[in-house]
């Protein structure tokens, strides 16, 4: 699955019936952050995520759950929103 089709489903597993910035920007309002600060938030979360991954497999041990690939993915599709957020509020 390609990246814009990743974002499409994971945000409507997220937001459904909301914009595809619902769950940033509730957060953000929730915790009166700025809403860049959550799309680091998350974004650090999966970067410490794929060190730990690498550092697993370095050791000979799978994931539990999902693996380095799909932890690119992610990064990837953060990225893209916060890209298309940013832009979005120039």
């Amino acid at each position: 699955m390609g990246t814009d089709e990743l974002l499409k489903s994971k945000s409507s597993d997220y937001c459904f019936g909301q914009g595809k910035f619902w769950i940033f920007e509730t957060v953000a309002q929730t915790l009166d952050l700025p809403v860049e600060k959550v799309f680091e938030v998350f974004m650090t979360t999966k970067l410490l995520r794929l060190t730990s991954l690498l550092r697993k497999q370095a050791a000979g041990e799978a994931p539990n759950h999902e693996g380095v690939l799909d932890t690119i993915q992610d990064m990837k599709g953060y990225a893209e929103l916060f890209e298309e957020w940013y832009k979005s509020k120039q």
